[in-house]
Order: structure tokens, then sequence, then C-alpha cells
């Protein structure tokens, strides 16, 4: 990674071989490194496969971050997860009430350390004040750390920025010393429901124009709230030409494929991109081949040239300047560099690469720039590991668009509001192929492999490669490895195909696909066995007396109209009836997933609109009205960790105080 001393109003982009798809968490948070990494935003940044950079922060006085205690918390030994834990802290609130650290644990929670009276705040506070109202749906938590300002000025400051949050007054900034020898006076950092630090920065860009919106932005990724890509038509910019060779304007293209790419001259990783386009686009007939558009992000003219020239990759065939950061704005291209990204001939952005990685990004952009040249692209995938999504992508455009309507598309997003994208029971069936050869890992995780892709479907490079991963056309067996009756309840192949099925889905008018978004998530009547004639409660006593009695004495029991064993299990009759099989002839729970199974059958009465964010606090809930000794399998907690497990906390970090 790389960055260059700041030395006007506008900060320049960091350098970064990052992953093609932006990560929604960073696996070695740059807290406790010998010197923090200050650079923007470190989740798109950071290089996923070398060790993290020391780059010099933009503001002089970069932070550096203390050792701190490496010690597991204790609620959840379940995550595979290996991260840096959160460390201990309980202080007071704004109002002078205690406050503690280990009462956040069990959600995701974004903490944010800040001055009030720093200028720079108030475009971060005015961020965060707009993912706040996700934080039912999106399953996350906001918690401040007010230091070196008083009660009341950050009392105020608070509401003026319409933001409402648990606070601690922190005036000699103690909590951030846990974490850096030199506090920063603004930092901020993602930690997951198992108490690891999976993201963090202490540089926001509040001096760039429209700070709120990236900054927002960013939030978003960290949080995995960010709304869904798009391909859309990429935004005409004018902008003056390196050379004094006149005015440029995108749309003067058009007609034309084009690579536009956002540089900054001193990064090797941008370097790398160019020594590849430098050898790649000759092959390409002259009459076919892309325009290659520069944005410089930083640098004069001469600088900028001298170094190309220098090192052999002065190939653009246009260099513009964005000294005003116009550009990087309409393309959101304000983290790290090289943005690389393929428009086709009608304009449209049809791939987008952020940051180079040599094992995988050339491969991906020789296919892309075949695709909008206008010949067949070769066809490049992995010979040892699974491609991703990406790479179908290029030669199956209509399917990935389809594909990205779908449940599937957001499958590690639904783990991640729910705490479990840390352990392997649930991760499994939400990524691709994972355990694996060349498969998704948690340890480290590929973003490019995350959700239920291509390959979990088709196979390890699809039919091209894994031919016999679908025989004859049938998918069933694929879709009921992960689609059990312990974790989908009411699956049935030929109603739930249609849902998925590429070709079903292209026929769906605007309106009808707007339709079928809609209903994504929402409650089910099909989950419980059809046509079993109910026969009530009371027929469940004589077999079931004590399970009976304690729905009896619960809110269900005592509920009116009666919400009774048949609204949890399905008809009776066919269990009750004389001679009757009894095992399979009604829905067992106890034996069933309680996040995958339990948040579906809770869910259709306990929905988002009836009681937003049930699905995320359901284990107390179900415990209160449960009636089996079996344990609940699978239900991940998302509530706070009960007194001994904060006093166990509190323990494991107790030396920290004092450093």
């Amino acid at each position: 990674m790389h960055s260059e001393p700041k030395t006007s109003g506008v900060a320049e982009l960091d350098c970064a071989r990052s992953a093609s798809v932006y990560s929604a968490r960073v696996r070695k948070p740059v807290l406790f490194l010998r010197s923090a990494v200050v650079l923007v935003f470190t989740l798109i940044a950071g290089c996923p496969s070398d060790p993290p950079s020391t780059a010099a922060a933009p503001d002089a006085g970069a932070a550096q971050a203390a050792p701190a205690p490496q010690a597991t918390p204790a609620a959840a030994p379940a995550s595979e997860r290996r991260g840096v834990p959160v460390p201990a802290y309980t202080g007071k609130a704004l109002d002078g009430t205690p406050l503690s650290i280990a009462q956040f644990l069990g959600r995701r929670t974004l903490i944010w350390g800040f001055n009030p009276e720093l200028p720079g705040a108030r475009s971060i506070a005015s961020a965060l004040a707009a993912i706040a109202r996700e934080r039912i749906s999106g399953n996350f938590q906001l918690v401040g750390f007010s230091q070196g300002s008083s009660a009341a000025t950050t009392t105020a400051f608070l509401a003026a920025a319409g933001l409402d949050m648990p606070t601690f007054l922190d005036e000699s900034g103690e909590f951030a010393t846990k974490i850096y020898r030199q506090p920063p006076p603004l930092w901020a950092f993602l930690v997951d429901a198992d108490g690891n630090v999976i993201a963090e920065t202490t540089y926001f860009q509040t001096d760039l124009p429209e700070p709120v919106k990236l900054i927002e932005q960013n939030f978003r990724q960290w949080l995995r709230i960010a709304p869904p890509g798009e391909m859309p038509l990429a935004p005409d910019f004018a902008a003056k030409k390196f050379d004094d060779a006149g005015d440029f304007k995108l749309s003067s293209l058009r007609g034309k494929p084009v690579i536009l790419m956002f540089f900054l001259y001193t990064c090797p990783h941008c370097h790398d991109a160019l020594k590849f386009l430098r050898e790649e686009l000759p092959k390409i007939d002259a009459r076919k081949r892309p325009t290659l558009v520069g944005v410089s992000t930083y640098g004069s003219e001469l600088s900028v040239r001298e170094e190309l020239k220098s090192q052999g990759i002065d190939v653009f065939d246009v260099i513009v300047r964005d000294d005003d950061v116009a550009i990087r704005n309409k393309y959101g291209a304000l983290q790290g560099v090289p943005v690389v990204l393929m428009i086709d001939a009608q304009g449209r952005i049809t791939g987008r690469t952020q940051g180079w990685r040599t094992d995988r990004d050339p491969p991906l952009a020789r296919m892309r720039i075949a695709r909008i040249a206008g010949v067949t692209p070769p066809m490049l995938l992995s010979q040892s590991g699974y491609s991703g999504n990406d790479f179908c992508a290029v030669c199956h455009e209509s399917e990935t668009a389809t594909w990205d309507l779908t449940q599937h598309a957001t499958a590690m997003t639904t783990l991640a509001k729910h705490g479990a994208d840390g352990r392997s029971e649930c991760v499994t069936c939400h990524v691709v192929g994972y355990g694996k050869p060349g498969g998704y890992a948690i340890a480290r995780a590929e973003p490019a492999l995350e959700n239920v892709g291509c390959e979990t479907c088709h196979g390890r490079g699809g039919p091209h490669l894994s031919p016999e991963h679908v025989v004859s056309e049938n998918y069933e067996p694929v879709c009921a490895s992960c689609h059990t009756p312990e974790h989908s309840l009411g699956f049935k192949y030929a109603s739930f195909l249609p849902r998925v099925s590429h070709a079903a889905l292209a026929k769906l008018s605007p309106a009808e696909k707007q339709a079928y978004i809609d209903a994504r998530g929402k409650p089910r009547n099909d989950l419980l066995p059809e046509n079993v004639a109910r026969v009530g409660s009371e027929a469940c006593a004589s077999c079931h007396a004590q399970e009976f009695a304690k729905w009896k004495a619960h809110a269900h029991g005592k509920s009116s109209p009666e919400i009774g064993c048949e609204t949890c299990h399905g008809g009776g009759a066919d269990h009750v009836a004389a001679g009757a099989q009894r095992k399979g002839t009604i829905m067992s729970l106890s034996d069933k997933c309680g996040s995958c199974a339990m948040t579906q059958l809770c869910g259709s009465c306990h929905s988002e609109e009836r009681e937003p964010g049930f699905q995320f606090h359901m284990r107390e809930k179900i415990e209160n009205q449960r009636h089996s000794d079996r344990p609940l399998q699978g239900l991940v907690s998302n509530e706070a960790p009960k007194a001994s497990v904060a006093a166990v906390l509190a323990s494991a970090f107790a030396t920290a105080a004092g450093r």
C-alpha cells in the first residue's frame, strides 16, 4: 500500500492491492500493529495477501498502536474467526450512569471515538445518523466515545446531528489509550458479535466534496447494508487533458469500448495493472481495441509523465486531471487505487476492479477486455480452485442479473447480520466451495466466493470443469444438500426452483421483478405440512402432559385466540389417529436449526412489520416459550452477555487498564 504526503487541501487516494469486490470485514485489523495505518477505510484499501502497510498518515503525528491483551472473549466459543478482541472498559454515559463495553457484545457494534469540538466530527456524525435508522433491520449498534470535551457539549452536538446513540464520556481518552499509543482525535472500528475487531480506521476524508456521502458509503460497506451493485451507464465528465492537449469528454468515445483507470503515479499496484494492459491491449485488433483513459489522482503532470516513462508504462491514450475530485465522486473512486472500469460501446459499466491482485485480476481483465471489444472471451477459469461469479458474469450477463434478484446473492449478508459469519456450520451453505481446495475459508475469507454463487449450484467452473456436478439438468440433489428438513422448513424443489431459475426470472416484467424483490424475506404460509386436519391442543395433553402444562402457563397458551400446538407443529389429525405412526406424522422442532428453521417459523407471525428486529433476539424469547428439555440447536444469540460473562471479560482485560 502507498500514499504520498498530503500537500494540498484534497487528500489523494491510497494505493492498494485489494480484492476486486469489497469485503465487509477486514481479517487483520490494523489496531495493535507497530504503527496504525491511517489510510482511507482499510476494508477496501487493505492488501489481502501482504502484511499490512505502515504508510504514513496524511495528517501529522500518525497514531501508533499499543500492545493489548490477546484473549478470546468467552461470549462466542463457536466462532472460527480469529481477530483482535475489543478491550474491556467500564465508564460513564453522558448522563452519568454506568456504561460498559461488555453490555454491547452479542451484536455487531460500530464504535466511534470523537471530539465534538473538531470540525470534521460533524460530517462523521451526519453519516452515522443516516445509517442509524437501519440499526434494527441491520442488527447492529452504534456506540460513541466522547473524548476531550464535556457532557453538555457532546449532548448538544449529538442532538444537532440527529444522532441518538449510547455514548461514553471519556474526557481523558482512557479507552483510546488501550488501543493507540498516541490516541487520534477521530477513530472508528467495527466489532463483530463475538467481540472481534474486524475493521478500523483513524482517517476520515472530511475535506473532500460531499464527505458525508463518502463516509456513509464506507460505513454501509462495513455493516453490509450497502445496496447491491448495478451496472449503470458510465457517468459523463469533462476534464483537461495532460500536456495542454485540450479538453476531453468521455461521451466523445460513445460507440467505442473504454477502459477507465483511476491511478496514482507512484502506486506499485497501479504499475502492475498498467504493465498488464501494456502487454494485453496490443493483442486486440486496433479497430476494436478499447481506448485507455487515465484519471490521475495526484501529482504534477511532469512527475506523472516521468514516472510512467521510467517504468515503461506510459500507455494511456488519454490522461486527465481530477484536481477537484469531481470525476472520482461520480464514480465512487474515493478509496483505494487502482480502480479499473470496463465500459462497453453502449457506455455501460460492465466490470469494475478495486485494487490489483496479480493472482486473480489479470485473467479476469483479459476476459472483460475481450467482451467489451466484441471478441470471444477466453475461458480463464481457475484450474485448481473456484473462480467466483465475476468470471462467470463475463459471458453469462443475463444469468448474473437474475441471480442478483435472489436471496442467494445476499446469503453471506444474512449471516453477518445474525453474527454467524464466523461459524462453519452456518457458513458452509452461504458461500462457494467451503472446505474444499481453493474454496472459501473463514480464516482467510475471499469476498469473491461469498454468497451462494454460480459454482455453488453448477460446480467448480460450472459444466466447463465439473460436468458431473449436475446430472441430466436435475438440480434437486444440489439444492437438497443445503435445503435440508433441519434447516429449510417447507422446502419443495418443484415450487422453489422458479424462485432461483434464471430462465423463469428473466421472463418477469419489471413490475413482477419488483414484486419478487419485495416478497423476499417476508413471512411464508407454506412452512408446515399441508392438508392435515387440526384437532386442537387438548388432543395433545394425554401423551405430552409435561409439555402441555408448560405451554398452558406461557403467553402462547394464554393468548386469545389460542396459539396452540398445531400453530407451530402443524395439523395433528394424522398423528393422533388410532393406530397412527407417531414418528414423522407431525412437525418436530427439537431437531431443527434454531437460526434457520426457527427464524422462519417464528417469523411467520413475529414479522419485521409486526415486531422489528425479532429475528435477531430470538433465543431468550424462544426459551421463554419452548417446552422441550432438549437443547436448542444452532440458534445464534444476539443478546448482550450475562453478568458472569461480562465479569470474565473484565478479568481477561484487567491488565489493559494500566497500559
